[in-house]
Formats: structure tokens, C-alpha cells, sequence
């Protein structure tokens, strides 16, 4: 008889005791006395052997068989604490037989009545997983596979609710993170309700810079970064005095990944600036460039090449020319109607 079955067998005597408690108090409250008034002022006294009575007979009855039924507050209390506590224990113990998280997470039912910060349940379950890994590994059970078990049985409103709430308890916030990164990449529509809850939250742009893991990515074709230009456009909307600025954003980026700006510059705006909503902030980044820098001129370069490759020499010229009197943004829309 191995510890694991010793345990549930301790709690199954401990529970089966507390139920039979429960029952004998309930046979004790099945005889009672019950006195009520006649409407005419005499008064008779019911024996009723029906459980779960008042003691005045409900509604005017006259006898037993007119009795209605109504609550008894000490029972409902005595059934409350027996039940959680009996959950409470059957959840422990089946955290201590050590169970797979994702069968842990089914035995608890946390698939069904869903996984929320204010249950102790999914609490309890988030501590299993910790102690698993610990004594298994962190591939034992991935923050992938903790996602993947989240994302079956939750909305992405509920997913984005859960992760910023346990961004705020100690010691969660790189799992937040990593957890709002999933969703991000595996939902579409959660973008906007992610970009919300950090505005909400107080987030920066370095802030969602990291959560959505753009330090080491490709910015050009890369879908994070149109969204984290988007959050930064309206966190810059959100803070008074203008206190964020296209200048700013443009240093952060030069400071992160000076690299990937000098290398890219051209090829990436041309790219961002095909998305209409952030057209105004492709204008702004070029008209930030001094004529002399290699970048500017790596972009005119490429500018003009996009035009000619795409509609002739024509459209190159215009270009060429709308360059020449450093009309910039123009240039750069000339290029894309070319």
C-alpha cells in the first residue's frame, strides 16, 4: 500500500465521519414541536416529522398536511462548510498524488468552471504546476502547454483578463508576459483587446517592446511590430503634454536596434508605409533624417529604384525630382501610386 493511496484513504474516513456528523444532526431536527395561531386567536399544536420546517407554520396552515416547506439557516451552514472543506481536502490530496498538470487541471474541473485569479482552485493548480516542473523539469510541462490548456477553455476577453491579473502577484509577471505573447501570436482578434488592457494598465512602448519579444526579431514583414507601432501611436495619443513623441519613439528604436535601422531603414518604411493607419508614422520617421545621413540617402536610393522597377522610368523621374526639392513624403507616396 503505497503513501499516495494512505493519504486518499485518510481524507475518504475524514470526509465519510464529517458527512455522518452532518446526518445525525439532521435526525436530531426531524421531530419538532411546532405552535401556531389559529386567525380567529385560538392556537394548536402540530407535531410535524417533516424535515427542513420553521417553527410557525407557514402560511396560516392548520395542520401538517398544509405546512410549507421554508429554510433552515443552520443547516445550509453546516452543508456549506462540510462541502468546502471536503473540496478543499479532495483538492489537496489530488495535488499531492503528484498528478500530471494537465490531468490535474481536468480533476479539478477547471475546463469546465473556468480560470480565474479569485479561485483558490486555479491557484492551487498554478502552485502544482511550479512544484512539477521543479521535481520533473520545465519541459515537463511548458508555459506552451499551460497556455494551450487556458486557450480551450477560455475567450480571448477572458485570457486577456486572467494575464493581467496575474501580472500583479509577485513573482508572475515574465509568465504574464510570456502568456500574452502565445495569445498575440495565436489570435488575431485579441491584438486590439491586448493593446487596450496596456493602455489600461499603464504599460510603455519598451514595455510591449519586450512582451511581444522584439529585441531579437526582424521588424520588416513582422506583424508584432506594426501592432507595437499601433499601441505606440495610441500611448502617445493617451499622455498629456506630449510627453511621447514620434522623436522619442525613433530614439528607442535607435538605442534598441541601431542595426536593423541603418541595415533596413529603407526596405522597412517602404514596407510600413503600405499599411494606411500608419502611413503618418512612416512620413514622420523620414522627415527626421538629415540629408547626409546613410540612411536617408539608402532610402532615396531604394525609393527610387521601387518606382522604376514598378512603373518606368517615368515614375522614376518623378520621384527623382520630388527627392531633389526634399519633399520627402511625397516622394515616398509618388513611389507607392507609381
Amino acid at each position: 500500500m503505497n503513501a499516495s493511496f494512505i493519504a486518499l484513504l485518510v481524507v475518504l474516513v475524514f470526509v465519510a465521519g464529517a458527512e455522518a456528523r452532518v446526518a445525525s444532526d439532521r435526525n436530531n431536527l426531524l421531530r419538532t414541536e411546532v405552535t401556531a395561531r389559529y386567525p380567529t386567536g385560538g392556537t394548536a399544536t402540530i407535531t410535524t416529522t417533516r424535515l427542513l420546517r420553521s417553527y410557525e407554520v407557514a402560511g396560516g396552515a392548520t395542520t401538517s398536511h398544509d405546512e410549507d416547506r421554508v429554510n433552515v439557516p443552520a443547516m445550509s451552514i453546516i452543508s456549506e462548510k462540510v462541502s468546502s472543506s471536503t473540496q478543499y481536502l479532495t483538492n489537496k490530496v489530488m495535488l499531492a498524488l503528484n498528478k500530471d498538470p494537465d490531468e490535474a487541471f481536468k480533476a479539478l474541473r477547471l475546463h469546465t468552471s473556468g480560470a480565474k485569479i479569485d479561485k483558490p482552485t486555479f491557484l492551487q493548480w498554478m502552485q502544482h504546476v511550479e512544484k512539477y516542473r521543479a521535481e520533473k523539469g520545465f519541459y515537463s510541462f511548458s508555459d506552451l502547454r499551460v497556455f494551450e490548456l487556458l486557450r480551450a477553455s477560455k475567450s480571448d476577453e477572458e485570457l486577456v483578463a486572467l494575464f493581467q491579473a496575474l501580472r500583479r502577484l509577485p513573482g508572475k509577471k515574465d509568465f504574464a508576459n510570456q502568456m500574452e505573447r502565445f495569445l498575440f501570436e495565436s489570435s488575431v482578434p485579441s491584438h486590439k483587446l491586448l493593446i487596450k488592457a496596456w493602455l489600461k494598465s499603464g504599460q510603455t512602448p519598451a514595455g510591449t517592446f519586450y512582451i511581444l519579444n522584439l529585441r531579437d526579431a526582424r521588424f520588416e514583414g513582422n506583424q508584432k511590430f506594426l501592432q507595437w507601432l499601433r499601441f505606440t501611436e495610441e500611448y502617445k495619443a493617451s499622455v498629456r503634454g506630449g510627453k511621447h513623441s514620434d522623436l522619442r519613439t525613433y530614439n528607442f528604436l535607435m538605442r534598441e536596434r541601431p542595426l536593423e535601422l541603418d541595415l533596413y531603414f529603407a526596405t522597412l518604411f517602404q514596407w510600413v508605409r503600405q499599411t494606411p493607419d500608419l502611413k503618418k508614422v512612416d512620413g514622420n520617421y523620414v522627415l527626421m533624417l538629415p540629408k547626409d545621413d546613410a540612411r536617408y540617402k539608402a532610402l532615396e536610393a531604394y525609393t527610387i529604384y521601387y518606382a522604376a522597377e514598378r512603373s518606368g522610368q517615368t515614375a522614376k523621374k518623378a520621384v527623382t525630382d520630388l527627392f531633389a526639392m526634399d519633399k520627402r513624403v511625397e516622394a515616398l507616396a509618388a513611389a507607392m501610386k507609381s
